[in-house]
């Protein structure tokens, strides 16, 4: 589930088909089944989201999910 009290600010389904929010509260990243959160405890610089674009910052996001 999303975070609670989350605005979510943008929405993008990568080329992988994962659904990724950007939120308050982080980033999350939806499989189709369930959400993970990302946020300053996994290394974000500020919990709050606006954009979201797929390169860089979301496959480091998912290369830091794959590692842990």
């Amino acid at each position: 589930m999303l975070p609670a009290h989350n605005e979510v600010h943008c929405i993008l389904q990568d080329s992988e088909g994962y659904i990724w929010f950007g939120t308050d509260n982080g980033v999350s990243r939806f499989d189709g089944y369930t959400f993970r959160n990302f946020g300053a405890r996994e290394g974000l610089k500020d919990n709050v989201v606006f954009e979201l674009l797929e390169g860089t910052a979301v496959l480091h996001l998912d290369e830091y999910h794959e590692r842990y």
